[in-house]
């Protein structure tokens, strides 16, 4: 992998990491990050019985590979733009799960504004 696609990963990684601690991380959500080859795949799993948002064993994942962040990057794309979408991807799939799918996006959305207050990573 080289040096531009390597450090932007990791920058990417790391603003979803912050995002999704200050998001799910009051739900008990953990993050993993599984590097397969050329390919990078972020788990976001709810244990069973750490939430009353989620049910027992909820969980998302989003998948990018070295190529497309690559193109991406060429393109112009700012990693905080990656790390967003990715974000958002895993809300709309842990949402999906709720069972008061608003009042779990409206919880969120609280965390986020007061751990994230003045960021540029979301917007």
């Amino acid at each position: 992998m080289d040096g531009l696609v390597c450090d932007s990963k990791e920058k990417v990684l790391g603003l979803l990491r912050r995002l999704c601690d200050t998001a799910f991380g009051p739900s008990g959500a953990t993050m993993l990050a599984v590097v397969e080859g050329t390919r990078t795949r972020v788990v976001l799993a709810v244990p069973d019985g750490v939430t009353t948002e989620l049910p027992p064993g909820a969980g998302a994942e989003f998948v990018f590979r070295q190529d497309q962040l690559r193109t991406l990057l060429e393109l112009g794309v700012p990693e905080s733009a990656l790390a967003t979408a990715a974000f958002r991807e895993l809300l709309e799939q842990l949402s999906a799960a709720s069972a008061d799918k608003l009042g779990f996006m409206r919880a969120v959305n609280r965390r986020l504004e007061a751990g994230l207050s003045g960021s540029q990573v979301v917007g």
